[in-house]
């Protein structure tokens, strides 16, 4: 609505906030011109969004709202997506102070690979000693049992994400185990309307700076993901990562909850869409953008030409690619 005094156009807190206070979004009708241009309301997608958003009626309360969607639409219960954010941030494990390590056979998908020549054998002799000898491979050991003269840990430290490959699988410390770990439980302890390769939309309230909320939509027919926000310039530099959170949102859940029989999603991104993807989602490092930044022209051969196998097998894993010329009509992850 226009509030007159103000000047400004507001949303009704109602339903979804559980209040009924003015909400003030912008004073730029133009981003609201945006958001519902005529040629997207048609399908009325966006329109079904907004009115899940604003006027979607809290559990205890159905009446004042609209039923939730049992069919083709998920809305994300607005309470999950902020320990979704809080448990992406990353924490120092120093090496020396880690005892105990866990090997696993599937590489991580979302971790980052690390590279430790003298850790690698170590970690290798022992794992193989333990099976050798006939142990039920609980794929844990105590590093501090080891001999490690031979491996200077000085100033060695991994994040919680990071992890070293072997051909005997992949190490960790226990406290990354549990980390990703928990990422997995809370996937795992989530209840969807309906299975989600029936789904054709999936909804999800974004948190911002602990102040500004707005949906982001997952249009899975035509392989999008938008933001519709009508705070652009306040939440503009929280964009790429929160679409990398989405997409490993989206990735994980299809991953334990589709049946076997659902095609896992590998969506491609325009050259020029997918270096402006958070790095870590890409593996792009600083100078790799800045190379490809020079160029007259951004095309999937620059990128491919300056990528190493092992991060376009990342890429596989976590169901993104560059696009090919002509291999999709829509960008997807990209949308404003």
């Amino acid at each position: 609505m226009f509030d007159t005094i103000t000047g400004s156009l507001v949303l009704q807190r109602f339903g979804f906030f559980g209040d009924n206070i003015l909400k003030r979004t912008t004073n730029s009708s133009e981003i609201w011109r945006n958001i519902l241009h005529s040629d997207k309301m048609m399908d009325g997608e966006i329109l079904m969004v907004l009115l899940e958003w604003t006027i979607h009626g809290n559990p205890s309360r159905e009446e004042l709202g609209l039923s939730k969607v049992q069919n083709t639409s998920w809305l994300v219960d607005r309470s999950f997506w902020p320990s979704w954010v809080q448990n992406d941030e990353h924490q120092i494990v120093p090496l020396v102070t880690s005892r105990e390590w866990v090997c696993i056979d599937g590489e991580p998908t979302w971790g980052t690979e690390v590279s430790h020549n003298g850790l690698c054998k170590l970690l290798d002799t022992c794992f193989s000693t333990r099976t050798m000898e006939g142990e039920n491979p609980a794929r844990q050991y105590a590093l501090l049992d080891l001999d490690c003269s031979s491996v200077d840990l000085t100033g060695i430290q991994f994040m919680t994400c990071d992890y070293i490959k072997s051909i005997e699988g992949h190490y960790m410390p226990k406290e990354n185990f549990l980390y990703l770990r928990k990422y997995e439980r809370m996937i795992e302890k989530i209840t969807l309307p309906t299975p989600i390769h029936l789904l054709d939309h999936i909804i999800i309230p974004i948190h911002i700076r602990k102040s500004h909320w707005f949906p982001a939509h997952i249009n899975l027919r035509n392989r999008s993901i938008s933001l519709l926000d009508s705070s652009q310039i306040y939440s503009a530099a929280a964009y790429p990562h929160q679409r990398r959170l989405i997409w490993k949102f989206f990735r994980m859940v299809w991953t334990t909850h589709a049946e076997a029989v659902a095609p896992v999603p590998h969506w491609t991104i325009p050259p020029e869409r997918f270096i402006g993807l958070h790095p870590r989602l890409t593996d792009l490092t600083p100078r790799m953008i800045q190379t490809l930044g020079q160029a007259t022209k951004i095309t999937t051969i620059n990128i491919m030409d300056i990528t190493t196998e092992k991060t376009k097998s990342r890429w596989i894993r976590r169901g993104i690619s560059p696009e090919m010329d002509g291999s999709r009509p829509k960008d997807p992850l990209v949308q404003p």
